[in-house]
Order: structure tokens, then sequence, then C-alpha cells
């Protein structure tokens, strides 16, 4: 039996994700499991439980954003038949239509197969998302530029996030205003997340993110979550010292290595491949129209 579930079902979905995270995936407490799934201010977040004859057999999310459909798998039974009854039942629900994209998780690239199964292809269209990994040395990594750089740590440094916010919505197409930026960057906040600031004149005209992850398995990963530089200000330099930047700060904090997740189309990936940034995995979307 599939069905829908909401804030009353905490426990099970939080045990789901749990038993199914990817070898990379942050350990949560479960207040920060329920703000990140259900608090979320970006996107349309559905759950949903699996079970059989009373025995939970895993768990799936579709987070929408408008026309697009995400889903994040959080099954531990992997038989086809169970895949094959969520086919079924997301086909029921007339506000799914379109294409739902499968979303990669690293270090799960195993279960691919389960979904290919059922319907799901490879998106040829859409890049293939990329693992870069970057192994650390004692000496420092960053160069001198005419830019000055503020750290971003709490949703209470309100110019910063009010400053970082203009430069996001003139980069990305994800939001559709400068208040859905804040919510989620106050959202992000809260958590193991700093932005680093690069200020030329006073003006904010790049930025940095790191996100702290502690894993199950007691090891803590430094993962690059953002870099963005302001469309007028490219090509001066920028994103290379704010890259460096950021990495001298990691090693400041401890760290071994440094991650960051992009895709196979981004052209900043030749600058992270420049400063030694290695592939380590690569996943393709997947894709299936309802």
């Amino acid at each position: 039996m599939i069905k829908e579930v909401g804030r009353g079902s905490v426990d099970a979905l939080y045990r789901s994700w749990k038993n199914t995270r990817g070898a990379y995936s942050p350990k949560m407490k479960k207040s920060e499991f329920v703000r990140r799934y259900f608090d979320e201010p970006v996107g349309n977040n559905r759950c949903f439980l699996v079970e059989k004859r009373g025995k939970r057999l895993g768990s799936f999310l579709i987070r929408s954003y408008q026309d697009r459909h995400l889903m994040y798998d959080r099954l531990e039974c992997r038989e086809t038949r169970v895949f094959e009854e969520i086919m079924g039942s997301i086909r029921s629900l007339t506000e799914i239509e379109g294409v739902i994209s499968l979303f990669p998780d690293f270090g799960r690239e195993d279960y691919f197969e389960d979904w290919e199964r059922v319907g799901f292809t490879a998106d040829e269209r859409a890049p293939y998302h990329i693992l870069m990994k970057k192994e650390l040395l004692e000496e420092k990594d960053h160069v001198e530029m005419e830019a000055e750089v503020e750290v971003l740590q709490s949703a209470e440094q309100k110019d910063l996030v009010e400053a970082l916010a203009y430069v996001i919505v003139e980069i990305s197409d994800r939001f559709d205003d400068k208040m859905d930026i804040r919510e989620e960057l106050g959202w992000e906040l809260e958590g193991d997340i700093n932005y680093y600031l690069a200020l030329k004149g006073g003006k904010t005209v790049g930025y940095s993110g790191v996100e702290v992850r502690d894993l199950f398995t007691g090891e803590t990963m430094y993962w690059i979550r953002e870099l963005g530089v302001h469309p007028y200000e490219r090509r001066k330099g920028i994103a290379t010292y704010l890259l460096r930047y950021t990495i001298d700060q990691v090693k400041e904090k401890g760290g071994k290595e440094v991650y960051i997740d992009t895709h196979s189309k981004n052209p900043a990936k030749d600058l992270y491949e420049k400063l030694d940034f290695q592939v380590i995995e690569g996943l393709p979307d997947l894709r299936y129209e309802t």
C-alpha cells in the first residue's frame, strides 16, 4: 500500500531516510529532517510511505517546482513489484503530470537499475551530475586581489542576506523573487552553511557557500555548495579568488579534503579542474513521462 503522509508520519519517514542514506548524506536530527522535508520555502514537497501487510518497505519524496517534479528514492525493499506499484500510484495523481526526474544521490548509483526496469530512462538532454574532490595540502591556496570578503553566518546579518539575495537573483532562475531567496537563505543559515561574499567598492559581486556535513559514520565532510559571480563582474578572477579563499577556510577548520557537486556542462568545471579537483563519480538524471 502506498499512501501520502504528512507530519504525523515523521518518525517512519525519518527512519526510512536513515536506513537508505547515501554515502555522502549529512547526519540530521529529526528536527532538521522535519524542517528540510516539510518547511522548505521553495518547492512543494509530498512524502509517501510504502507498506505491505503492516511492514514498512520504505518511502519516497516528490518535490515539485512549477511543472518540474523531482523524485527522491528512500526505499528499503528493492523488488520490481514494489516499483511497479509506486509508478501505478503516481500515474493516478493528476497533480503529477509531465516529466518526473529521478534525483541522483551520490554513493547510490546501483539503485538506478531498479527505476530503469519500470520505465525511467537516462535523460540524454540533461548534463551528468558530477561529484569532484580535492585533497587539501598544508600550504595556503589563495591569491591576493582587490576584493574583500565578508562572512555570512546568520540570518540576523540582514544587510548581507539582502546583498547576497540581490546577486543570486541575477544568476539563478530557481527563485521567483528575492523574498523566496531570503527565506531559503534563512533556512540554510540555521543549518551548517556559511557564505563568503566578495565585495568590490562596498558592493557584493560574488559568493561561495560551504556546508559542513557530519556523517553517521563519524566523518566530517566539507561541501562547496555554491559559487557565483555577478554577470557584469565575470572573467576578472573573482571566482578563482573566492574558490581559493573558500578552500583556505576549510583548511583552517581542519578539513583534509573538500567536495563539489556540479554537472558536466557547467563552465566552472574547468576552474575546478584547474585547481586540482578530480571527478570521483558521475550520475545521469533519469526521466519518466507520465
